[in-house]
């Protein structure tokens, strides 16, 4: 029976990552809520937590737009806590980036940037080119909006390299218009 449920994670990950691929993002929501199901009947370990910490962020990332930010918020909450008793620092700030992601699409600007800050503390570590990057490109945008060009401005200009890095052409995109906002009203 235990073989069952591995199976039937394994197979509703791949469907979700599969339909990911394809932006069926409404696909890919019920795959990974079948995941995570499935992990309820499997054993209470530290792979499992992971492997749930992991999916949540999955399932947050194709639930953004259509989901409630309370909602999203729920689902990352309970992912912290679980990064947070496995004492796992790389996964933890890969919630707290989502976390921020939430904050910020939600308007609550302080919040996000709070968020963003934890993970621009602990990214340097993990070498990950995604968790250097997001954080400033979104607080970026945010001092944009707040009418802070130079700040938005030094930053993005960091961030833009390491956009580049990631191959992530949607953030890079939104990071250079807002950078050239910056510099526009800076004159």
């Amino acid at each position: 029976k235990g073989e069952d449920w591995k199976r039937a994670f394994a197979y509703s990950v791949g469907e979700a990552d599969a339909a990911v691929q394809l932006y069926a993002y409404a696909e890919a929501r019920e795959h990974y809520h079948r995941a995570l199901d499935s992990l309820k009947h499997l054993p209470d370990n530290d792979s499992n937590r992971q492997k749930q910490v992991d999916i949540s962020v999955r399932l947050v990332n194709v639930s953004l737009q259509s989901e409630s930010p309370e909602k999203n918020l729920a689902i990352l909450t309970e992912a912290e806590n679980m990064a947070s008793s496995l004492a796992d620092e790389a996964r933890l700030a890969r919630v707290q980036l989502w976390i921020g992601r939430v904050h910020y699409l939600a308007g609550r600007f302080p919040e996000a940037i709070s968020y963003f800050q934890k993970v621009l503390a602990v990214a340097p570590k993990f070498g990950d080119p995604e968790l250097m990057a997001l954080p400033g490109a979104v607080i970026g945008r945010v001092l944009v909006l707040q009418g802070q060009f130079a700040k938005a401005h030094q930053l993005l200009d960091k961030t833009v390299p390491l956009l580049e890095a990631t191959k992530n052409r949607h953030e890079l995109l939104f990071a250079c218009l807002y950078r050239g906002a910056a510099r526009a009203c800076l004159g």
